[in-house]
């Protein structure tokens, strides 16, 4: 069984952020409609113990507290955000547990992974599970939000699938790069920013505002993430982090770094990326420090994180306006 790594204090998004502090009590809120609604639909003691361990596991609830705080931007939180906050994030839970048996990781969050302690099978089983309830809980919204919903469960999905199509292919360029992010990470943003706005109410040049903050935060988000994981950092990550690596997963700063070499050190370098070993990541590093690839990384989660403040100018200033500031450059820390 893998060893759960030391928690880090400083994990941005802790609930002494005062970004989630002001949505505290409705995320807890969120999490007993999630325990409640997933507990209601099971049966059987083997059921709720995955259930146990994915309440222990509990996530950093960074995309219901963007539901919630886009909601109280526009005009104030309902009921029916506290449930739309719900099911977007069994939905991030559902394709953590996929996610984790794709990328054979052991650790989630400080803690083993469903799959590490239950096997593959009972891991994507787990998934489809949380998403049969997530189709319920749908029924009980409005229609334009639940069209929203599942946009965007589409849009990750194919996300997911176009970057699984180009495992192994070094050749991505930039733009490729940021599409498939969009996709696969930014889209969830956007869509819960989305729901947040249309559940309060919202103009539709709130909506819009709200949306480009989403996919910029979204997509500086999977980039620092792709940072993270390049530098092995278990205990910053809270996962198992070089999985990119092995899993033949083209991320930013190692497409610019592939763009800068000589085309010897280029040959060399993708040969060792096809077979990544120990050995070997201590010339990536060097390669990647050599082009400043991570300072290349770093600075478009600077750029796409300023894009997000300046869409947020565009709305009344408001606290939840204020924390959605803090949240997005608190994503420049986590890599600084």
């Amino acid at each position: 069984m893998p060893k759960a790594t030391k928690e880090d204090r400083n994990d941005f998004n802790r609930p002494q952020v005062p970004a989630l502090d002001m949505v505290s009590d409705l995320l807890v809120q969120v999490r007993e409609v999630m325990s409640n609604r997933l507990r209601d639909a099971a049966s059987g003691p083997d059921l709720n113990a995955l259930l146990d361990h994915l309440e222990i596991v509990r996530g950093k609830m960074l995309r219901p507290a963007l539901v919630l705080l886009s909601g109280m931007t526009c005009s104030q939180s309902t009921e029916q955000h506290i449930q739309a906050a719900a099911i977007m994030e069994m939905i991030h839970l559902a394709t953590l547990l996929h996610d984790d048996v794709v990328d054979l990781s052991e650790v989630r969050r400080h803690h083993p992974t469903v799959n590490a302690l239950w096997g593959n099978e009972s891991a994507v089983l787990m998934g489809d599970f949380v998403l049969t309830v997530v189709f319920g809980m749908c029924t009980q919204l409005p229609q334009d939000v639940a069209r929203i919903i599942a946009r965007t469960a589409s849009q990750v999905c194919q996300g997911e699938v176009r970057q699984s199509l180009r495992q192994g292919d070094w050749s991505v360029s930039v733009p490729e790069y940021l599409s498939i992010v969009e996709d696969k990470t930014a889209s969830f943003f956007v869509g819960c920013c989305e729901v947040g706005a249309v559940l309060s109410g919202a103009e539709q040049c709130e909506v819009e505002a709200l949306s480009g903050y989403g996919l910029d935060v979204g997509i500086a988000f999977q980039i620092v993430d792709d940072m993270m994981d390049l530098r092995g950092d278990d205990a910053q990550a809270g996962k198992s982090s070089g999985r990119d690596q092995e899993g033949q997963k083209a991320t930013l700063p190692v497409i610019h770094m592939l763009s800068q070499v000589e085309q010897s050190q280029h040959d060399l370098l993708l040969a060792g990326l096809a077979s990544p070993s120990d050995s070997f990541s201590k010339i990536l590093t060097a390669a990647i420090k050599q082009t400043s690839s991570s300072g290349y990384a770093q600075k478009k989660v600077e750029e796409y994180t300023s894009q997000a403040l300046s869409k947020l100018t565009n709305l009344s200033e408001t606290p939840a306006r204020n924390a959605l500031e803090t949240l997005a450059t608190a994503l420049v820390s986590r890599v600084s």
